[in-house]
């Protein structure tokens, strides 16, 4: 099950966002990403595979300074619907692509 934090607001939105997502991490997420707009109103997205620790080693060095941000964690995306009645295991990084983005625009 997915699980989305945002935060708009006076503080640092990085810090928010990490306790938010390690909150709902009881789900067993196998990734996580965070999008943040800094004071220059440039995006940044970083995202990895793994625990939401591994997120915060990734963006140790990375800039995630901003006010206004969402993050995200997300376990195995099962689609039921497919044709011949299997479930479908699909990859995390279609998921980003074509999902990640889409709450960033609803955000």
């Amino acid at each position: 099950m997915c699980g989305i934090v945002g935060y708009l607001g006076n503080k640092e939105a990085y810090p928010i966002l990490i306790k938010g997502l390690r909150r709902l991490e009881y789900r067993g997420y196998d990734s996580a990403g965070v999008a943040i707009i800094n004071d220059d109103n440039q995006l940044n997205v970083y995202k990895t595979i793994g625990k939401v620790s591994d997120l915060e080693d990734f963006c140790k060095d990375k800039n995630v300074s901003g006010h206004v941000g969402i993050v995200a964690g997300g376990g195995t995306v099962i689609d039921a619907s497919s044709s011949n009645g299997k479930v479908v295991h699909r990859s995390l990084s279609s998921w980003w692509r074509n999902n990640f983005i889409c709450g960033w625009r609803i955000f």
